[in-house]
């Protein structure tokens, strides 16, 4: 189905890369729809990690078409767009999983840009660690 987003498709795109940049992130994570063609409109300056999402298995890298190298560079912030159309995870999820986060911006009626003040990949499980991939949040 051919969905109408008038005679500028890629506005919402370009809001997102624009915020991202002026927020000074770097490294963030997203579903495999939205990754490439935000970090795309973000002229390659943000990384936006292809990632996928499991309510049980917590957030994981797609590692199809993905240089790993940049999973392991550094950034003292990070975010995640969450695409309820684009993955299973809600954003009670997404914070069971990172905690709260530090600011939302909501993009349209749907997404939502979640801005961590730390890199949430510190709180991924290696692939191969038993117990899921996500390291739970420490009791508060």
């Amino acid at each position: 189905m051919y969905l109408d987003r008038g005679e500028i498709p890629n506005t919402e795109n370009q809001q997102i890369a624009r915020i991202v940049e002026e927020h000074h992130l770097t490294k963030g994570y997203a579903s495999f729809w939205n990754a490439g063609i935000n970090q795309y409109f973000a002229n390659n300056r943000v990384l936006f990690i292809q990632s996928g999402c499991s309510p049980k298995a917590g957030v994981r890298p797609n590692r199809w078409l993905l240089n790993e190298q940049v999973l392991t560079r550094p950034a003292s912030d990070s975010f995640y767009l969450l695409d309820p159309s684009a993955t299973r995870c809600t954003d009670a999820d997404i914070a069971g999983f990172f905690g709260q986060p530090q600011e939302v911006i909501r993009l349209g009626e749907e997404k939502q840009l979640l801005l961590y003040k730390y890199d949430i990949s510190s709180r991924m499980r290696p692939e191969d660690a038993a117990g899921g991939n996500v390291i739970p949040n420490p009791p508060l």
